[in-house]
């Protein structure tokens, strides 16, 4: 008898949220546990697998204890940045598709993720370094886009509140990304003035991403190598 995935991951994420610790951490159930979350991550996994898959890893994170949850983190970190990379990879490559709305729902999630990281690491860097490029590459440069009504028009506007709310918050660290990758700035510059022109705001794009100009070009590259492994 086939079993259901869809079935497994939920009465997995409640027998790791509800069960004790010392049972829950047992190896034998543990790792077949996080094998199951690191197959429906994957990038070409069904999507319903993957959206719930993202929303059970909060569940994990939020209201277990961290002798359960941080061994998730140090598996499941990197693949939640490899799903958001690819996606982000596939939207460049061809900037008009349309989203759907669980593709859409899946990405948000994944980004809830990698600011529920944000919030729970002391090496903020570490994560900011991954986040803040992820975000920047969802933005969108062609004008009828944004213009539109669609998925692919609220993910932008999602990103870029997103970026406006951790520059001031993070400011050394936004800086260096900025200076590390000229052309990370100005794709967020383009973005944050095509906004200021479509509400008329007087606010400058300058004041938000200001950063010395001494740096050469770069194409920003995501690198996969980020080791969650002491993550605490």
């Amino acid at each position: 008898m086939k079993v259901d995935p869809i079935v497994t991951i939920r009465v997995v994420t409640v027998f790791l949220s509800k069960a004790p610790s010392g049972v829950a951490r047992v190896p034998s159930l543990q790792f077949p546990c996080i094998n199951l979350f690191t197959q429906c991550t994957q990038p070409f996994e069904d999507e319903e697998k993957q959206l719930l898959c993202l929303k059970s890893l909060k569940i994990i994170l939020f209201e277990t204890d961290k002798s359960i949850s941080i061994p998730f983190i140090h598996s499941l970190a990197p693949r939640v940045v490899e799903l958001l990379v690819h996606s982000s990879d596939m939207l460049a490559a061809s900037p008009a598709s349309v989203i759907s709305q669980k593709r859409f729902d899946v990405l948000m999630q994944g980004l809830d993720m990698m600011q529920l990281l944000l919030e729970k690491t002391d090496s903020k860097m570490d994560i900011l370094s991954l986040y803040i490029p992820i975000l920047v590459s969802f933005l969108v440069e062609e004008s009828d886009l944004l213009r539109s009504r669609s998925l692919r028009s609220s993910l932008h506007q999602q990103v870029l509140s997103r970026l406006l709310v951790i520059a001031p918050q993070f400011k050394q660290a936004f800086r260096l990304l900025m200076e590390q990758y000229p052309s990370l700035k100005k794709k967020l510059e383009h973005a944050i003035r095509s906004q200021h022109q479509n509400s008329q705001s007087k606010t400058t794009a300058s004041s938000i991403t200001s950063s010395s100009n001494a740096f050469p070009a770069a194409v920003p590259t995501i690198q996969l190598k980020t080791d969650f492994s002491n993550f605490k």
